[in-house]
Order: structure tokens, then C-alpha cells, then sequence
């Protein structure tokens, strides 16, 4: 009757380990550039506007670096008043007046930080042993700390 108990007991210890996958992802640090040739203010203006205005929808967070020649300075100050009168802050963005290596007379670099690996599936009662518990309190807590909530100062 002892050995029946004790190989019940494994039995039932056994019958309660079960393998979880565990919970990964990935951050990935994402450019997104686009250069302009020398042509009218108005018209680079336009497009430039466009380009920062369309990549800032999509990441809130994103920064952009301004690189542009001595020459297309009167473009970037239009730009800028442009940009805070469409909501992005000034601290977003970085101007960069140089002819080094500059080939384009205006070049926007855009960084944002992307999460990738969020797919956590769905719980049901035929993959409750297998289901990642914790896949989306984990992804969330990965996407406030790439995309901090900051005061408005």
C-alpha cells in the first residue's frame, strides 16, 4: 500500500510540472531618412513637412536629425515654426547646419524604438497548460519603459 501512495504522489508531482515558453522580445531601433535636393522653398518645405509630420504620427516619440547646408538655413527656420505650429515639440528634433559629406541640400533622420515579438495568443481551455501567462503585462510594461510617458513642462 506504501509503494501505490508513493507512486501515486510522483505520479501526481509529475502531472503538475509543466513547461511554459517563456516571454521574449525584441526592441529594435528603427531610421527612417529621407533627403531633398536643392528646389523651391516652398515646395521642400512642403515635403520635408510631410515626411516629419507623417513618421511623427506613427511614433509619437520619435526624434528627427536635421542636417541641411548653410544655404537652405531660411527653409529650416520656415520648418521649424511649421513644425511647432503642427505639435512637435522642438526638443524632438536636432539642426545640424554642415557641408560635410552633404551631397542633398536637406536630409531628415528619423529614430524611433519599435517592440517586436507581441503575439501572446489568446486563453482557452485547450491551451491553458501551454498559454504564456504574464506575454501581455510583459509586453506592455517593455512598451512604457521604450516609450516613457513624459510631463508636459
Amino acid at each position: 500500500m506504501r509503494i501505490v501512495t508513493i507512486c501515486f504522489v510522483v505520479f501526481a508531482l509529475a502531472a503538475c510540472a509543466v513547461h511554459t515558453p517563456s516571454n521574449t522580445l525584441s526592441i529594435v531601433k528603427m531610421k527612417e531618412t529621407f533627403e531633398l535636393e536643392k528646389t523651391r522653398k516652398d515646395v521642400a518645405l512642403q515635403k520635408v513637412s510631410e515626411f516629419i509630420l507623417d513618421v511623427n504620427m506613427r511614433e509619437a516619440k520619435s526624434k528627427f536629425e536635421i542636417n541641411y547646408l548653410p544655404d537652405q538655413s531660411e527653409l529650416i527656420d520656415e520648418l521649424v515654426v511649421s513644425l511647432k505650429n503642427q505639435g512637435v515639440p522642438q526638443q524632438r528634433f536636432v539642426l545640424n547646419a554642415t557641408d560635410k559629406d552633404m551631397t542633398k541640400a536637406v536630409k531628415v533622420v528619423a529614430v524611433y524604438l519599435k517592440v517586436r515579438n507581441s503575439d501572446c495568443g489568446y486563453l482557452s481551455f485547450h491551451n491553458a497548460q501551454s498559454y504564456r501567462f504574464g506575454c501581455a503585462l510583459e509586453h506592455n510594461r517593455n512598451i512604457s519603459l521604450v516609450n516613457p510617458i513624459e510631463s508636459g513642462d
